[in-house]
């Protein structure tokens, strides 16, 4: 039995070797009392020296400089993630629009199917609401054209038969008043007659009867016929003053509602403009409305999967998902203390148990953002809760090909790393 003690300055071996051996070497002779009794000894013996030297010493001799043997030094080359199958630009999901959602956006027609084919602009979907909207727009287009009918006229002015008519009825006031004036100037004519007449007959009945020839009564009976003469001219020449006054009245009203028709008003002109840009608005507004229910490719791509048939209400899902599944990638998630490793341009390689063979890549774009790990191994003692980095990998046109219909196909992705990162390490 051998202890050995290290120390800065020296090392002691206390050895009984050599008795002890002798006694346990097999086939020696079966062991007296004695010779019992004279190994324990020695044993304890050999104990208690032990004990008090480590007493006296403080304890176990220390190592003035701890070191960890290096380990063996090896090279990491490649970068292994967990990771799926996208279509390049992501999966995209077409739904209604914003002002569309809820119990009212109703899918009327679809006019595709999973795996077809589409390009950008492609009508896809139709809503319900399109067939009240398009009446809408179809009102809104009506209404346009009737104010830029009023506008058109306005600038023109009145028309040519309104202008006519109001102009001969101008004509015909005056010649109404010109018409009355002459039946008043008539009968004016004949009452100053008969006035003069009167007053003639008058001063000759005075005449005799200052003479004494006739009577005061016959005297008083001309005088009456010419008073009733002149008030009837003085009524005469009041009806054709008030006449003139009303006629000419009449016939400035004509007047200006015939300059009025004539003139076109600046005022006029604004309004009608402002009530056309109005009714513009309104149809541009209908037009949008209604294209909002029309659901369009917003780019090229295949149909993966389809959520809502005609019918049916907009599913939370959207009515389809779309994907560019010419071009494909991996997305792998890569180990946050491993990202540091990954290089844009590194090829990689990508495998699952649904390919027959290995799918080939170059990494493309490296993730900003440090995530909770989406995709789990089947690996009972796997860490669940590793923080990732998406690393983008483009698949070469050969394998996108090959795996176009394997959209979110759980992949096994290999990063071969530019430099190798040696991972032995002395600590002092």
């Amino acid at each position: 039995m051998v202890l050995t003690v290290i120390s800065d300055s020296s090392a002691k071996t206390v050895s009984k070797n050599e008795s002890a051996q002798d006694l346990l070497e097999p086939g020696s002779k079966p062991y007296s009392g004695g010779a019992i009794a004279a190994l324990l000894s020695i044993l304890l013996a050999l104990i208690g020296v032990t004990a008090y030297f480590i007493y006296r010493t403080g304890g176990l001799p220390k190592v003035d400089k701890a070191e960890i043997v290096e380990a063996e030094t090896g090279e990491i080359t490649t970068v292994s993630a967990l990771g799926h199958l996208s279509p390049e630009g992501d999966v995209v999901n077409l739904s209604a629009p914003a002002g569309e959602s809820g119990a009212s956006a109703r899918l009327s027609r679809l006019l595709v199917e999973e795996g077809d084919a589409i390009a950008a602009g492609d009508l896809i979907a139709v809503l319900d609401s399109a067939k009240s909207l398009a009446a809408v727009v179809a009102q809104a287009k009506q209404q346009v054209e009737i104010e830029s009918a009023e506008l058109e006229q306005v600038q023109k002015g009145a028309k040519a038969g309104a202008i006519a008519a109001q102009s001969a009825e101008v004509t015909a006031t005056e010649s109404e008043l010109a018409g009355q004036l002459d039946m008043q100037e008539s009968l004016l004519t004949r009452l100053n007659l008969e006035v003069e007449t009167a007053e003639a007959e008058y001063n000759r009945y005075q005449r005799l009867f200052e003479q004494g020839a006739i009577a005061q009564s016959n005297l008083e009976e001309k005088r009456l016929t010419m008073v009733t003469f002149q008030a009837e001219l003085d009524e005469a020449q009041a009806n054709r003053a008030r006449m003139q006054t009303v006629m000419r009245s009449q016939i400035n009203s004509a007047a200006a509602s015939l300059d009025e028709i004539q003139e076109v008003r600046p005022t006029d002109v604004r309004i009608a403009q402002a009530r056309l840009q109005s009714a513009r608005s309104n149809l541009e507004k209908a037009e949008v409305d209604l294209e909002m229910t029309y659901i369009r490719a917003p780019a090229d791509g295949q149909v993966l999967e389809i959520y809502t048939r005609p019918g049916e209400t907009v599913s939370p899902q959207g009515i389809l998902t779309l994907g560019q599944t010419h071009r494909m990638n991996a997305i792998a998630e890569v180990y946050e203390l491993d990202i540091d490793r990954v290089r844009l341009g590194q090829t990689a390689t990508i495998q699952s148990p649904a390919l027959r063979e290995v799918l080939t890549g170059e990494v493309v774009q490296i993730g900003t953002q440090v995530n909770p790990q989406n995709i789990n191994s089947t690996d009972p003692v796997a860490d669940v809760d590793k923080r990732v980095i998406a690393v983008e990998i483009r698949l070469s046109p050969e394998d996108s090909q090959k795996v176009s219909s394997l959209t979110n196909l759980q992949v096994t992705v290999a990063i071969d790393v530019d430099q190798a990162i040696n991972i032995g390490q002395t600590v002092e």
